[in-house]
């Protein structure tokens, strides 16, 4: 349940070798990194939509990826419970 949520591949094809180490983890359906920046949505939305794809490759994707694989090379059972509580807690508070 706790792995990094596949991007689109259009966006991945953009990324570095060892970026794409990512690819190599089981995806989850909840994660440090979803739950770090699940409002995504409301920060590009402050960006002009002709540098969205720019600022999203550029910036947002190779930060989730490092976070995504710095948090697999320390991951436990029970810090992937906590990810899960944390994430059920977000859910019921609202955001």
């Amino acid at each position: 349940m706790v792995g990094p949520r596949p991007d689109m591949a259009k966006y991945l094809d953009r990324v570095t070798p060892e970026e794409r180490d990512v690819l190599l983890l089981p995806p989850g359906i909840t994660s440090p990194t979803t739950l770090m920046l699940r409002n995504e949505e409301r920060l590009l939305a402050e960006v002009p939509e002709h540098e969205l794809e720019n600022i999203y490759c550029a910036v947002i994707l190779p930060h989730k990826i490092r976070l995504e694989l710095d948090y697999a090379r320390k991951a436990t059972f029970t810090t992937d419970m906590t990810v899960i509580l944390r994430t059920a807690a977000a859910i019921i508070a609202g955001g």
